[in-house]
């Protein structure tokens, strides 16, 4: 089992991160509402259920905000690959493919996260490869090689996961280098 204690790029909140075999969860404590703040992943057959949660009082166990999600989760088939739906869960995902299609194609992803995200964009190799080993740990399949036409699902797959600004960005940039 993985655990530590991370720093949440998006709320500025030390957080508690736990992976195990089975369950991935993210537990943030939240000053503004005094909450504790969840997602959780967990593995099922084919795929993966994921919820996100706010409990009051004493932090949840991993054991009770796994069986929420299994419960109240929503199933997402696995693995990610080119050519299917992308949905919400799936943005690691998303993002672990858009690293690779620059490794392959030597562009600098870093810009167009910053572009993104801003300041809370990942720019440290540690924070790439913890995207990378989330998603490897949900299920991703990495084209062999990037075509147009695997490019421009990628482009897709950006949309579906709601990244608007950063699937515009990349189909601007496809669209210049062609």
């Amino acid at each position: 089992m993985q655990l530590e204690k991370i720093m949440n790029p998006i709320s500025h909140e030390y957080i508690r991160f736990v992976r195990s075999r089975d369950v991935a969860t993210w537990i943030s404590y939240h000053e503004d509402d005094q909450c504790w703040h969840t997602c959780t992943y967990v593995r099922g057959k084919r795929g993966v259920y994921c919820h996100t949660d706010v409990y009051g009082g004493d932090q949840p166990s991993v054991a009770r905000v796994a069986r929420h999600a299994r419960a109240r989760g929503r199933f997402s088939t696995r693995p990610c690959r080119m050519g299917q739906y992308f949905d919400s869960s799936m943005t690691h995902g998303a993002i672990a493919l858009l690293c690779h299609w620059c490794a392959c194609n030597h562009v600098d992803v870093r810009p167009l996260l910053l572009r993104m995200f801003g300041d809370e964009a990942p720019q440290t190799q540690t924070e790439f490869d913890d995207i990378a080993a989330q998603a490897d740990w949900e299920g991703i399949v990495y084209p062999t090689y990037w075509n147009e036409s695997l490019s421009h699902e990628l482009c897709t797959a950006l949309l579906e996961v709601g990244y608007v600004p950063l699937a515009a960005i990349f189909a601007k940039g496809l669209a210049s280098a062609s």
